[in-house]
């Protein structure tokens, strides 16, 4: 696959994630978790994995550049905003697990209500343009029949054992702390230092972390922990430190984004678990828009984007307004 393909899958999944968050049921977005889960861990049911990939990526401008969209109106060429730099379509499938069957179809059922077309991200903005991911279409392609399967084998991992746990940055005690965990919360388990006083843990931030061990329960004995290289702790300010652990919230983050390589450990003794599965194969279409920073003089503070969509999923119309100090100003409408 390549990297523009990469790009864009990964775009679909975290862009799923955000809907699954936003959208699902108050009752279940408390109950179900998407993508920071342990495989194999039935305390974390019910759960939902995301997967994307991308069948075609194409550009719809001139070398990849953004191409101007304009129209005549009474003689004149009037700006019509800006039209996508490339336009991906590919397959998302989301994959459930439960404990129970009733529980599978709660989620299942909850999931295939969401209004999946035409939902778009959060604005970023890099140097020179606005960016925004729009999910143009994602429409139920096949549904699998709801089985009893095995999960996958839950990694080793660790329970922290108190409330406002440091998590820090190397295996010491001055080293700077990165946030705080609380009591029951699970993370993968990456490795150990030298004389195990610290364990290392995946993630905070994206970013894996150490621990002290005599904070947490791990799934396997101390000493079968692998020892990993250890980063040189740097002390950090306590005022500096404080700061950092009234504002940092932890997260588990996906083990895609680091490569813990041998301090991964494969246990043959993780007995076999089962739970409810069911698939969900979805058809998208992912588009990468961009916009000017400012327009006629004024910052675009907003881009507002509206889509109506027919019974089939073909997009039918599409509504673009800039918003600036001066007010909202359509700009396309086609």
């Amino acid at each position: 696959m390549s990297l523009t393909a990469s790009r864009f899958a990964q775009e679909s999944i975290q862009h799923a994630l955000a809907i699954l968050q936003a959208d699902l049921p108050a009752d279940l977005r408390s109950q179900v978790r998407s993508g920071d889960y342990l495989p194999g861990l039935l305390t974390q049911l019910p759960f939902i994995t995301v997967a994307a990939t991308s069948k075609i990526v194409r550009n719809t401008g001139l070398g990849g550049t953004i191409a101007l969209k304009q129209a005549e109106v009474d003689g004149t060429l009037v700006d019509l905003g800006y039209i996508t730099g490339a336009v991906g379509m590919g397959e998302l499938t989301l994959t459930l697990w439960a404990v129970t069957r009733p529980q599978l179809d709660a989620v299942r059922n909850a999931v295939t209500a969401l209004t999946w077309p035409g939902r778009r991200r959060e604005w970023e903005a890099p140097p020179g343009v606005l960016n925004r991911a729009t999910l143009l279409s994602c429409q139920l392609a096949q549904t699998s029949a709801s089985l009893v399967a095995p999960l996958p084998p839950a990694p080793p991992h660790f329970t922290i054992n108190a409330n406002n746990t440091d998590l820090r940055s190397a295996p010491a005690n001055n080293a700077p702390v990165l946030g705080q965990a609380q009591q029951n919360q699970i993370f993968e388990l990456l490795g150990r230092n030298a004389d195990a006083g610290f364990v290392q843990g995946c993630c905070f931030n994206g970013q894996p972390f150490w621990v002290a061990a005599g904070a947490v329960i791990t799934s396997i004995p101390l000493t079968s922990i692998p020892i990993v290289p250890a980063p040189v702790a740097m002390p950090v300010a306590a005022s500096r430190r404080r700061r950092t652990e009234a504002t940092a919230t932890p997260t588990v983050a996906s083990r895609a984004e680091i490569d813990p390589g041998t301090a991964i450990l494969a246990t043959s003794t993780t007995p076999a678990v089962t739970a409810w599965r069911q698939d969900l194969l979805y058809t998208t279409q992912l588009e990468i828009t961009e916009e000017p920073l400012t327009v006629s003089g004024e910052s675009i503070t907003e881009l507002r984007i509206t889509q109506q969509l027919g019974a089939n999923g073909q997009l039918l119309h599409t509504e673009r307004i800039r918003v600036t100090a001066s007010g909202a100003q359509v700009v396309n409408n086609f």
